[in-house]
């Protein structure tokens, strides 16, 4: 596909069907399968639109706050990528919208001396507020404009001067255009990832590849044992957002779940 289309540096793309639909959801969620496809063929964050990763970022603060507040929000982001927060801000900023702009400020605050607010906490012998507390102000704020916000995002993506509209197919053509371009290649992408690896990520990486999947990120540690067997599990993400888990023993053995407990 040799489309005359911006590059995935300039890009956002979202489907036909999201487009047509003008649902901030579609529009988000479209978005995002985007943002996988190009993860899938190894695209650099730095290599992506600017623009694409704020609007998702915002999404997902958007998705975070409503489902379990700031203090969910800040648990997943630090999870996620940190760089999370500066995308958040910058897209708020650029979507326009005053109030929401001044939560995140507010917000940032706190997340920057939350270590000492919670040192203070248990310090008081737990009298002082507690560091969650604080957000959940930040909470009832968020929702009295939370609706405008989701379409603020969305229209803005709408407007940008870098939006592509594709269906499904001419997506994974766009993507693989570019990915059969990449320097360094795809395959010295994936050579050069694994290698880098550590050995639990490497587990998982290979077991991907066997098993038809598409590896995408560690999640996190877990101490196990089993009858006395110990070890680590670490939960790491698929391409469908699926999580599956690793489990490296003290041994030296390596187990493959679908989850810690199985």
């Amino acid at each position: 596909m040799d489309s005359g289309l911006p590059g995935i540096g300039d890009a956002v793309v979202i489907s036909e069907k999201a487009f047509n639909s003008g649902e901030p959801l579609a529009i988000m969620c479209s978005l995002i399968d985007y943002l996988e496809h190009l993860r899938a063929a190894l695209v650099r964050d730095n290599e992506i639109s600017t623009a694409a990763l704020e609007y998702n970022a915002v999404d997902f603060y958007i998705a975070n706050v409503a489902n379990g507040g700031h203090a969910q929000f800040e648990g997943n982001a630090g999870e996620v990528d940190l760089a999370i927060f500066g995308r958040v801000g910058a897209g708020l900023a650029k979507i326009g919208h005053p109030e929401s702009l001044h939560t995140w400020e507010r917000f940032m605050e706190l997340h920057r001396t939350r270590s000492s607010r919670m040192t203070a906490y248990f310090a008081s012998g737990q009298s002082a507020p507690h560091p969650d507390d604080q957000l959940r102000a930040l909470d009832t704020l968020f929702f009295s404009y939370y609706g405008e916000l989701e379409q603020a995002n969305a229209d803005s993506l709408l407007s940008h001067p870098g939006l592509v509209v594709l269906d499904d197919a001419e997506i994974a053509q766009y993507v693989d255009y570019h990915r059969d371009r990449l320097s360094p290649t795809y395959d010295e992408r994936r050579r050069l990832r694994f290698e880098a690896a550590p050995r639990h990520e490497q587990a998982a990486m290979a077991f991907c590849e066997t098993n038809g999947l598409t590896y995408r990120a560690i999640l996190g540690p877990t101490s196990v044992n089993d009858d006395g067997r110990t070890g680590t599990a670490w939960m790491y993400r698929l391409a469908d957002h699926e999580r599956r888990v690793v489990v490296m023993f003290d041994d030296g053995t390596v187990e493959h779940r679908a989850n810690i407990d199985s």
